[in-house]
């Protein structure tokens, strides 16, 4: 009967331990993987905010500029050949600028109508007139509102971060 009793309260500590033991494993794994999470989270939000601010500044210095804002406001009422001819302006007047952008990996530099009709991609420059209403929630809601926006984006080449400017 003894050697049962301490049979007994042997198993006991032993389960007793490894119960303490196994709680605090997880908790010390929780701890850490939350650690983990919090400054993943905010080297991603870094990462984030510093494209934000450079897409702002490309936006101000490269884009929102009397030449661009000169050749976009033609387009309004422009037959066919003059788009053409003001697309063609537009890009030549954007080509240096694009090929600097492109080595500080910015991939894609595209002009939108108001009506959500792709004007110009930098990158494919033979490809536009397409309705991108569906295809991009970004560029249909800044033709809406006239506000800047940002998001994670699927597209139909690339996912990406898109920084869409009025």
């Amino acid at each position: 009967m003894y050697k049962f009793k301490l049979l007994a309260f042997f198993i006991i500590v032993e389960i007793t331990i490894y119960t303490v033991l196994s709680i605090d494993k997880s908790y010390r794994i929780d701890n850490r993987l939350d650690q983990e999470l919090f400054r993943y989270s905010r080297e991603y939000q870094n990462i984030y905010d510093s494209f934000k601010k450079q897409t702002r500044l490309i936006y101000d210095e490269v884009i929102n500029t009397k030449a661009v804002i000169s050749i976009m406001d033609q387009i309004q009422h422009a037959d066919e050949a003059t788009l053409n001819r003001l697309r063609r302006k537009l890009y030549v007047h954007m080509h240096d600028s694009y090929a600097r952008l492109k080595n500080r990996h910015i991939r894609q530099v595209h002009f939108h109508l108001p009506n959500n009709i792709s004007f110009l991609r930098m990158h494919q420059p033979d490809r536009f007139g397409d309705d991108l209403t569906k295809v991009h929630d970004t560029v249909a809601y800044v033709s809406r509102t006239h506000e800047a926006v940002d998001s994670f984006e699927e597209g139909r080449v690339y996912s990406g971060y898109r920084f869409v400017y009025p």
